[in-house]
């Protein structure tokens, strides 16, 4: 009774960049005193910076 899984569910991901399990990746990688992409007006490298990290985005 439960959905099928689709086939094209993994590549859709592939094309749109995403991960299926976790964090999205980022639109691109500002410089860490950069305002964050997220749009929160937060330098990067207190906002979003430690999450990308920690899910292997950025070094």
């Amino acid at each position: 009774m439960g959905a099928e899984p689709n086939p094209h569910f993994d590549s859709l991901a592939q094309v749109l960049g995403v991960e299926l399990a976790g964090r999205l990746k980022p639109p691109y990688v500002p410089g860490v005193n950069q305002p964050c992409y997220c749009g929160s007006g937060s330098k990067y490298k207190r906002c979003c910076r430690p999450k990308d990290q920690a899910a292997g985005h950025v070094r």
